[in-house]
């Protein structure tokens, strides 16, 4: 398969997930995850919208929350050939190696601070700054992932509502990568 219609079919995926985790009404306009993006183009196509359509009747069957992993990671090494992976300069870092270094950097006192700051940030709706994680090349998220959940089982995140604690964990966690769909 063409690289082009496995990276729309890896993008879509995601988008679709996502909107069945985040939305309201996982019914609600669900080909809006679609539009305005790389995969935009699928739903010019009678078989295209098929196809999507098929598609998200699979992702909202699964249960995404209950994944331990990156999902997406695995998705993409799956679809994607090994050689093409290498000529990205694509390398993935196990999750036991991105965990153990998460647990090392993210100790209990930076946890404290970063938690405090990030609720001082979200009372007066300002920015965290000079805090935080930040990955440049975070590929699926393997670092950001495994910060998010470190951050999520701290001690000072406990009286927070699982909103603010969304909201902190966005405040606090952050990645770029070069590659579209990274």
């Amino acid at each position: 398969m063409p690289l082009f219609i496995t990276h729309s079919f890896l993008i879509a995926t995601v988008r679709l997930v996502s909107h069945s985790l985040f939305s309201l009404d996982p019914q609600s306009d669900w080909m809006a995850s679609f539009r305005g993006g790389f995969a935009g183009w699928v739903l010019e196509f009678e078989r295209g919208r098929k196809w999507a359509r098929k598609l998200y009747e699979l992702v909202v069957r699964y249960d995404w929350r209950r994944r331990e992993e990156d999902v997406f990671r695995s998705l993409y090494q799956h679809n994607v050939d090994a050689h093409d992976r290498k000529v990205f300069g694509e390398f993935y870092t196990p999750d036991w190696l991105a965990e153990l270094m998460v647990e090392e950097i993210l100790d209990d006192d930076w946890l404290e601070q970063s938690i405090r700051s990030a609720a001082r940030a979200m009372k007066s709706l300002d920015p965290v700054r000079k805090i935080g994680v930040l990955d440049p090349t975070c590929g699926s998220g393997t670092f950001l992932y495994h910060a998010a959940r470190r951050i999520l089982s701290a001690d000072g995140i406990t009286p927070f509502t699982p909103v603010q604690k969304a909201d902190i964990v966005c405040q606090l966690v952050n990645g770029m990568d070069i590659h579209p769909v990274a």
